[in-house]
């Protein structure tokens, strides 16, 4: 199958209920091989951080853009 999507529409296929096991399954391995860092953390925290986030992704979380981080950033704040 191929599909040519931005990674962020790939995530919102995946964690759609309706789609068949396989189809989830198979957009997942593709995101995180797309995903997966060229480099190796250098640092115990920097490993700690990784695996976080690959657990995180493999649960079927996704990242949040800048944009995301911001807002969310102000919201706890109580900025906005």
């Amino acid at each position: 199958m191929t599909v040519k999507l931005p990674a962020e529409d790939h995530w919102a296929v995946c964690a759609k209920s309706n789609r068949s096991a396989w189809v989830r399954n198979a957009i997942r391995e593709k995101l995180e091989r797309e995903a997966a860092p060229n480099t190796r953390p250098r640092t115990a925290l920097g490993r700690k951080l990784l695996a976080a986030r690959a657990e995180y992704a493999r649960l079927g979380g996704r990242g949040l853009s800048l944009d995301e981080v911001r807002q969310e950033v102000a919201r706890r704040r109580g900025e906005r």
